[in-house]
């Protein structure tokens, strides 16, 4: 099913990245294939189960956030930042995913 693969590949790809995020490592993922290959849906998905990398990611990176504030006194004091870019390079024109509309760069 479609959810499973989502899942799968989450799992082997993208889990490790939420915990190197909160040690201050940068972090890169790279959807390459053709033309309706399915990059896009792998990146967004869908609803519940069916979701992409970037949601799953998401929900994990702030879940170990919470859990850190909760159980470290590494954040006393501190505020934290996260930054994601979600860009498309197709025919060599860059478009900023996470625009309204995906506006080119």
């Amino acid at each position: 099913s479609d959810s499973a693969r989502q899942e799968k590949i989450y799992m082997e790809t993208c889990k490790d990245l939420a915990h190197h995020a909160l040690t201050g490592q940068s972090s890169a993922v790279l959807l390459y294939g053709p033309t309706e290959g399915g990059k896009s849906y792998t990146l967004r998905g869908g609803e519940g189960r069916d979701r992409g990398l970037l949601s799953r990611f998401t929900e994990d990176l702030f879940n170990l956030l919470e859990l850190s504030k909760q159980t470290s006194q590494r954040f006393n004091g501190f505020s934290l930042t996260v930054s994601v870019s979600v860009f498309q390079i197709y025919m060599s024109q860059v478009t900023d995913l996470l625009k309204p509309g995906g506006s080119s760069i």
